[in-house]
């Protein structure tokens, strides 16, 4: 039986109440998940990532650093492996941990088969990620904050919080809402095409 060249991937941020859910060609290595993942989740490429497939089984990029590891997992490429072959039936799970040192780890589903062919994101849930805000605890305190502040912006005069809204670019009242409303559908659908080049 020849398997669908499209899959349905739900994909959540542990910790926080966001979310994902896309479909992409099956046929795409780990390595091109993970550019897909860094799209739709807003993060900016700048930390180590890996797939883990259970606790004995790592996929990640060719490192200097896996004679190191050796031992302690099996690594495996990456750019070697598809997405169909990781996620073979409905129900499979894959963890994808981005920046192992806030861990953001990305649960990976997949999902009943799309009934159309074509790269689009179906669902979305929540804001775009922030680097280096100090994981899913930072990040979530940081976004309430951030609903609070316009109503009452004298009671973060003194708060750590006004350096971190300077630093992530959010000082600005527009800027604030556009990041709490989310990125679209259509916004993600597009991201997604630009990733797997459509």
């Amino acid at each position: 039986m020849k398997k669908p060249d499209y899959m349905t991937l739900k994909i959540v941020l542990r910790g926080t109440d966001i979310s994902r859910t896309i479909v992409v060609p099956g046929g795409i290595t780990l390595s091109k998940l993970s550019d897909v993942i860094m799209g739709v989740f807003g993060w900016c490429e700048e930390h180590l990532w890996e797939f883990q497939a259970d606790r004995d089984l790592v996929y990640a990029e060719p490192s200097e650093y896996d004679d190191e590891c050796a031992g302690f997992c099996e690594r495996r490429d990456s750019g070697k492996t598809t997405v169909a072959k990781v996620l073979p039936v409905r129900g499979a799970k894959l963890l994808y941990t981005y920046d192992m040192g806030d861990g953001w780890e990305h649960q990976i589903t997949r999902m009943a088969d799309p009934k159309e062919p074509g790269i689009r994101c179906i669902k979305t849930s929540g804001t775009y990620g922030i680097d280096d805000i100090g994981g899913c605890w930072g990040l979530m305190d940081f976004t309430e904050k951030l609903k609070e502040y316009d109503a009452n912006p004298k009671a973060f005069e003194n708060d750590d919080f006004m350096g971190l809204l300077e630093w992530s670019g959010l000082d600005n009242e527009e800027a604030r809402k556009e990041f709490l409303a989310g990125p679209t559908i259509e916004e993600l659908t597009k991201t997604l095409e630009m990733d797997l080049g459509q």
